[in-house]
């Protein structure tokens, strides 16, 4: 696996690179870094403005991508699938309509405890602007959501629910079928945050149920830029655009414009159509192993890397019943950032902080953790290596 990635053969320090932060971006595979070369070599044009044939080929590859995402997600239809620059406008676009259009005072949103701020500060503005209320499910000490507290926050003015479906910070997997299934018995509509799932998952929207669906390219090794807000059709053809500019209208008779069709009337300004097209090949290039079978491996060097932290004296931070993609841990007497330092230097890039996802931690009673977070193409055959860096920056450190 390792030979479609050539930056995995970069030496840090004199050591061969462990890259255990694939849960902040995951690297480029070379097809798709090729995909990016190849189109900027043979066809760059801007898409929606021009009749030559460029603009048309690049068009023609914006819109193949996008029923390659339509397809990743189990959506029904491409129109479904709005292009943003990532998880974070993807939500924020959303908050802005509801903020404008379907929120009033004293009306609720629900949120966890496990969000990432890009899911959690949006929400939490909106309600400060509308006068509605945020409410907050709580965590059980093990990590889990507790699913008692989130049936009674449930009421007949809850009118969405925004949701994490894997942890960034501690890899809780939430079951997101039972809890959207739940918030529609309450009439309200699911926001999932798949930003951690889409790597460590199979995404089936029907499946799950859920009304909006957002995600970020990078997390599946496209370029930065790019990513996707999902939202059932008939939902979207009811909403106002919340941005305005070139490509999002149809015609403008007067001081009457009249918007473009879905998705265009959600997607004001230049795309970046280049992110999009790399987003349909590192869909494609993961499509080849298939995700479960991708997930599969990562697990096993997660599980490796989890024998290893606790046989040196550090815990992990949760006890979930399922976990996914990461592993925040803590070492007796010794600072996160500084063990991440340590462990640059061996070559081993992890990552230290609260990872956006403080208020989180501080349900666990915890400021900071060191996470680690392998993916796919990192194998058994480097545990060794992490072993004995794991074990020379703690001796470093702890004098």
């Amino acid at each position: 696996m390792k030979e479609y990635f050539p930056i995995l053969s970069t030496q840090v320090n004199g050591s061969p690179l462990l890259y255990y932060d694939n849960a902040a971006t995951l690297q480029m595979a070379a097809p798709v870094q090729e995909t990016v070369a190849e189109h900027y070599r043979t066809c760059n044009g801007n898409v929606h403005r021009s009749s030559h044939a460029m603009a048309r080929s690049t068009e023609e590859r914006m819109e193949a991508a996008r029923e390659t995402v339509r397809a990743f997600l189990g959506a029904e239809h491409p129109e479904e699938i709005l292009f943003t620059s990532g998880t974070t406008q993807s939500i924020n676009l959303l908050a802005r309509i509801y903020e404008d259009q379907l929120l009033h005072p004293g009306d609720e949103i629900v949120v966890t405890a496990l969000e990432h701020n890009s899911n959690f500060l949006p929400w939490l503005e909106v309600c400060r602007r509308t006068g509605a209320v945020l409410r907050v499910v709580p965590l059980i000490p093990e990590g889990d959501l507790d699913l008692d507290a989130y049936a009674q926050l449930l009421t007949d003015r809850t009118r969405l629910v925004c949701m994490t479906w894997v942890s960034n910070a501690i890899g809780t997997v939430n079951p997101v079928e039972r809890m959207t299934a739940l918030a529609h018995q309450a009439g309200a509509k699911v926001l999932v945050d798949g930003a951690q799932a889409v790597l460590h998952r199979s995404v089936d929207v029907a499946r799950l149920g859920c009304d909006y669906f957002s995600f970020s390219g990078h997390k599946l090794g496209t370029l930065t830029g790019i990513g996707v807000l999902y939202g059932r059709q008939e939902l979207l053809d009811n909403l106002h655009p919340p941005f305005f500019g070139g490509g999002m209208i149809s015609t403008l008779e007067g001081l009457h414009p009249n918007y473009a069709p879905l998705p265009y009337r959600f997607e004001a300004g230049t795309p970046n159509y280049v992110g999009a097209i790399s987003l349909g090949a590192a869909i494609d290039f993961l499509n080849r192993f298939g995700i479960q079978a991708l997930a599969a491996r990562a697990e096993t060097v997660l599980n490796g890397i989890q024998s290893i932290v606790l046989a040196h004296g550090g815990s992990t931070v949760g006890n979930p019943q399922i976990r996914a993609g990461v592993l925040s841990v803590l070492f007796p007497g010794v600072h996160p950032y500084d063990l991440a330092c340590a462990l640059d230097q061996f070559g081993v890039a992890v990552r230290a902080g609260h990872h956006c996802a403080s208020y989180a931690l501080a349900q666990l009673d915890i400021s900071e953790t060191l996470r680690i977070s392998p993916a796919f193409y990192n194998e058994p055959e480097e545990l060794p290596q992490f072993d004995q860096a794991l074990e020379r920056s703690l001796r470093l450190l702890r004098g």
